[in-house]
């Protein structure tokens, strides 16, 4: 029978820091895979996927410049209501 001993190793601090900081990135990817775009073709891929990402990023500074409780998607809807209210005129 063999005895594993537990050796204990202090982790870099790059290591540390990401493990600190990666939530932000964590978020991002979370609000934009909740209404993602659809892109169902590969030529445009990173084109539906910069949109996203903008829009996300539109709603967080939204949500912290005016301290609004604004769902992300409500946010998409008052934009696209406000898109096509410009457009129709």
């Amino acid at each position: 029978m063999r005895i594993w001993k537990k050796i204990i190793k202090s982790l870099p601090s790059s290591i540390i820091n990401y493990t600190k900081h990666i939530t932000g990135v964590d978020d991002s990817n979370k609000f934009i895979s909740d209404y993602e775009l659809d892109s169902r073709t590969l030529k445009w891929w990173i084109f539906f996927d910069l949109i996203d990402l903008a829009i996300v990023n539109a709603w967080i500074i939204f949500r912290l410049l005016m301290k609004s409780n604004i769902t992300q998607l409500n946010f998409r809807i008052e934009m696209i209501e406000e898109i096509i209210g410009k457009i129709s005129l």
